[in-house]
């Protein structure tokens, strides 16, 4: 199974955002962070005309769940 480009690009929005959120406070914090927002970009398209793709979210939450990895463990 191929990766689409734009999930990698979720992922790697959720890593980003969780591994500095993590550093500035907590490692929990990051990967609440990165949840919440893929939650909430799913949100925003759905009232602006976007196409709303639970995957999306799915690939922001296991870039920050990676990302807490790195810094949790």
């Amino acid at each position: 199974m191929k990766l689409q480009h734009d999930k990698v690009l979720y992922l790697t929005a959720g890593l980003i955002l969780c591994l500095i959120a993590g550093v500035l406070t907590t490692p929990a914090m990051g990967l609440l962070l990165g949840v919440i927002a893929g939650i909430i970009k799913e949100i925003y398209d759905k009232y602006n005309n976007g196409t709303v793709d639970v995957l999306d979210s799915f690939a922001t939450t296991v870039g920050a769940l990676i990302g807490f990895y790195i810094l949790y463990f």
